[in-house]
């Protein structure tokens, strides 16, 4: 049976866009989300905006951060100076990032197979992946590394697959690799090391000096790349560049080599998690119509090997690392997206697979309305935003389920891969905030209430937990969170005029001097028998004491000491 294309129009892949970017829109400002990484980057901004320091990134302290270029830096400065210093303004960046990704994957597509259904459903898959969604939601480099990566393929894509030697294809192809050295360093340099070696290798005529080749381009990103290397040298000496080269190598490479085999085993399993369920369909597909992926393989040669050679090098050079993180591997997501898209269309024209397809569908949409309504159960309990988020997924399942009957074969795997981004968004955006919470905001209140307007205030704290690495940025840079050595928290406060405490630390010793109070709670995992019968009797306040403990903070009494 023929399945036709969607639409030949680019107006849905804009709607999903915008219903991609309304979605993680509101947990954009949630701490529930926060990543470990992400202070380095917005503490630095904020310093940089208080010291007028646009060009040399610093940690809270004032000592260098050169581990990382600068262009991160400039789009979080940029969102603070746009909406205030906060989470919202210093992730929004990186969520417009994360859309131009998706648009980008659409027109990679259109580009490699030269078919719509393929180029939409291309970044259906990719927007409900739940990895490449997590990093739209950081202040932190991921993101734009792979926007920058896949523009410079873009640019080589459009030149040598197409025949299209316009000016901005080189700008796409040498500008974006640029912008990737200026994000994350030397991969920029490893983005052109692949285009050229894929020219010369997949049997090309001409000599790397020819089609691929332009002059004043390339000298634009080389000083687009180099310029802020150049200027920390100038400004900082040699010595200012030695976090970036341990940073970028030293770091990566230290102990035995046999973490090889582990990390070869976590890339592609996280590779094949993160994909799901398509990656499911596409095995079970290949075990029983191998020749329809081979024959979609050989039909689109050009296209799998360029694919398969991008995310084969990038595997080769993470293999090596010590610091196994599988969002490393995320640059290569937008083009194995477009892969498993291809071959997802050509297994979807044999009916067996189309049969099995259509239950899967039917299964995501059941357990996106299950979902649904218990959440709406909870809800009704615990709190409205609970309520919202269940009628927002049952209301999605069934307006689904009845565009998928009206069109089944048009349209069915891209409403399966919004499903499925609103399964993964809208918890995450209405629910976990409730639960997953942590006592930062509440944490910095209490920190601020007594002290002047604009002060600065120290806090100390024993362990270096997630929620005081907010504290900097949540106070717009004026609480400066500082440790205790493990182990040696003192008996007394001394001259030390706050200390945050957990439960336990606060038992372990006596201070007279101060006056110790409770400010937020962080989230406990709480025994899900007690949540079921607290549920079941409609006890709120069960349910909720059941998964916090306090924080406290240790403030001197006025005539202390």
């Amino acid at each position: 049976m023929k399945i036709h294309d969607p639409t030949n129009s680019n107006r849905p892949v804009a709607l999903m866009l915008l219903l991609f970017f309304l979605l993680l829109l509101p947990i954009l400002p949630e701490v529930s989300t926060y990543h470990s990484d992400e202070h380095y980057y917005t503490d630095s901004a904020v310093y940089m905006v208080q010291h007028n320091s646009f060009m040399t990134p610093y940690y809270t302290d004032g000592s260098l951060r050169t581990k990382k270029p600068i262009l991160t830096y400039w789009l979080i400065i940029a969102g603070y100076s746009f909406l205030g210093i906060n989470l919202f303004a210093a992730r929004l960046p990186f969520l417009l990032a994360g859309c131009a990704t998706l648009w980008l994957t659409y027109a990679m597509a259109l580009k490699l197979f030269g078919k719509r259904r393929v180029a939409f459903l291309s970044a259906a898959i990719l927007a409900s992946n739940i990895q490449f969604m997590m990093l739209c939601l950081r202040a932190t480099p991921d993101i734009l590394q792979v926007l920058f990566m896949n523009v410079s393929l873009f640019g080589f894509m459009a030149i040598v697959f197409e025949k299209d030697f316009r000016h901005r294809n080189y700008i796409l192809m040498y500008v974006g690799a640029a912008l990737v050295v200026q994000t994350k360093g030397l991969l920029g340099v490893v983005v052109i090391g692949f285009i050229y070696a894929y020219y010369l290798i997949a049997g090309k005529k001409e000599s790397p000096t020819g089609r691929i080749t332009h002059w004043p381009v390339m000298v634009l990103a080389a000083a687009v790349a180099l310029s802020w290397y150049g200027y920390m040298l100038v400004q900082h000496g040699g010595g200012a560049l030695g976090g970036f080269y341990t940073d970028q190598i030293g770091g990566k490479i230290s102990g035995s080599k046999l973490y090889i085999l582990s990390n070869f085993k976590d890339y592609l399993l996280g590779v094949f998690r993160n994909f799901m369920p398509w990656s499911l369909f596409l095995a079970a597909g290949y075990i029983g119509c191998r020749k329809a992926v081979h024959d979609e393989v050989k039909q689109h040669r050009q296209a799998a090997v360029f694919i398969a050679s991008w995310f084969g090098l990038l595997l080769a050079i993470f293999l090596g690392s010590s610091d196994c993180r599988t969002r490393y591997l995320v640059p290569a997501y937008p083009l194995l997206a477009i892969l498993i898209s291809g071959l997802f269309w050509r297994l979807m024209g044999i009916d067996a697979n189309r049969k099995i397809w259509t239950g899967a569908g039917v299964l995501v949409l059941a357990f996106s309305g299950a979902v649904g309504l218990i959440l709406l159960w909870i809800g009704s309990i615990l709190q409205w935003r609970i309520l919202a988020a269940g009628l927002i997924l049952l209301g999605g399942s069934i307006t689904a389920a009845y565009g998928w009957r009206r069109s089944r074969e048009r349209f069915s795997p891209v409403v399966m891969g919004m499903v499925i981004m609103a399964v993964l968004a809208v918890p995450r955006g209405l629910v976990l905030p409730i639960f997953e919470f942590g006592p930062s905001k509440a944490l910095s209140a209490c920190i601020l209430e007594a002290q002047p307007a604009g002060q600065p205030v120290t806090v100390w704290a024993l362990r270096r937990a997630n929620f005081l690495r907010q504290l900097y940025t949540l106070s717009q840079g004026r609480i400066m969170v500082r440790y205790f050595k493990r182990g040696d928290l003192p008996h007394h406060l001394d001259n030390r005029p706050l200390v945050v405490l957990s439960a336990a630390e606060k038992e372990s010793y006596a201070a007279d001097d101060y006056a110790i109070e409770t400010c937020g709670a962080v989230f406990l995992a709480p025994p899900i028998l007690t949540v079921w019968r607290a549920m079941i009797s409609g006890d709120r306040s069960t349910v909720l004491e059941s998964m916090q403990e306090p924080i406290f903070l240790a403030r001197r009494k006025a005539g202390g000491p």
